[in-house]
């Protein structure tokens, strides 16, 4: 969808970003496609939000599948909140676990590890890419909904962008603040 956006392609982003929103994702977030990876969907609300900026999403796509999207917004809000759970004095505290490839849901499935004898077959792990994603998705995404919903008469979605938008300046604050400062 990038590209088409960026070649000025808009009809024919409209169409990718529908085909995914309609035939991929799901109301929770997750995905209708052997496994989620997490940075993806993430950076997903980013790509949406560039959609909209240029179209101004004149074919109502955004507005359409706003509960889609906005279950992407709560898995990763999910996840970053189990993140923040743990213990603060760890490495990993605030980075959202995740996969980052959809094949090692199998793993998770199926049980079977390659690894050492009595380890988990658990494949989540805390990645930079998928809090990092989430951080600049979310603030994309918050802005566009905030915004969409004044226009169209959706208090509800303007609720939503405005309250994602705080969660994005906490993030924001906490990664400031972490044990990944450098300094």
């Amino acid at each position: 969808m990038m590209a088409a956006l960026t070649w000025g392609t808009d009809a024919y982003a409209a169409g990718v970003l529908e085909n995914q929103l309609r035939y991929y994702v799901l109301r929770n977030g997750t995905v209708a496609y052997r496994g989620i990876e997490l940075p993806q969907s993430a950076r997903g609300l980013t790509a949406m939000a560039a959609y909209y900026r240029q179209t101004g999403d004149k074919s109502g796509l955004l507005l359409k599948y706003a509960e889609k999207i906005l279950g992407i917004v709560e898995l990763l809000r999910r996840k970053w909140q189990q993140a923040r759970s743990g213990d603060k004095g760890s490495a990993a505290y605030g980075i959202i676990r995740a996969n980052d490839e959809a094949d090692s849901f199998v793993n998770s499935v199926t049980m079977k590890c390659t690894g050492v004898a009595g380890q988990s077959c658990g494949t989540e792990l805390p990645f930079f890419s998928t809090s990092t994603e989430f951080l600049r998705g979310g603030t994309d995404i918050g802005e566009v909904f905030r915004d969409l919903g004044a226009a169209a008469g959706r208090p509800d979605l303007t609720a939503a962008g405005t309250q994602l938008l705080k969660d994005m300046q906490e993030m924001q604050v906490r990664k400031r603040h972490s044990c990944f400062q450098l300094s």
